[in-house]
């Protein structure tokens, strides 16, 4: 309200109008999460690159990553929530719960490629094995969230974010990753061992 009315005041010149107090540190704390959010990528990054030795496939792992945030914000939505630091830092550690199903499917596929199988066989048959680990995952880690989400008005932003953000993903993991490896996937595993 106060910023609303202070815009049709004239303010001379030289002088200048801030926001002090409880607003500047709930901007300084959104603007430090953003930072930890961007430092959360990169480290998932640079493990998934030491991991399986291909910026490739962990470009395919860190991918999961904006399929969540498809989910996130119309199940912030939905629950009729706004993006509030409780979401925000919902948010961050979704960044580290998603990648989880891919990290499982590519390390999958790269054992099945291993293995002599052929590389599209090796994803159908990753996809088959890894189903039911993946959803189980997902169905255990929203089972565990939802009753923060539900119990806490402060809290449910960050609980909902996870779960929808988590739904989406794990959705949207079977598929696009697969793809993914299939079409730009090294062609023989030799390579990057």
């Amino acid at each position: 309200q106060v910023k609303e009315r202070m815009k049709d005041i004239e303010i001379p010149a030289g002088y200048q109008v801030k926001m002090g107090g409880e607003a500047e540190d709930l901007q300084q704390s959104y603007n430090d999460m953003f930072r930890a959010l961007i430092l959360a990528v990169f480290l998932i990054g640079g493990v998934m690159v030491l991991q399986f030795r291909s910026y490739r496939q962990a470009l395919f792992i860190l991918l999961t990553i904006p399929l969540a945030l498809i989910g996130v914000f119309p199940g912030l939505v939905i629950i009729d929530s706004t993006l509030t630091f409780p979401a925000i830092i919902g948010i961050v550690a979704l960044t580290g719960i998603v990648v989880n199903d891919a990290i499982i499917l590519v390390a999958r596929i790269n054992q099945n490629r291993r293995n002599g199988i052929e590389k599209r066989e090796a994803v159908i048959e990753a996809g088959k094995a890894r189903l039911q680990p993946i959803v189980l995952t997902t169905v255990t880690t929203i089972g565990g969230i939802l009753p923060l989400a539900l119990s806490s008005e402060l809290w449910g932003p960050l609980g909902f974010s996870i779960i929808f953000g988590l739904l989406f993903a794990t959705v949207l993991t079977l598929f696009v990753v697969p793809l993914l490896y299939l079409k730009l996937g090294e062609r023989r595993m030799e390579e990057h061992n």
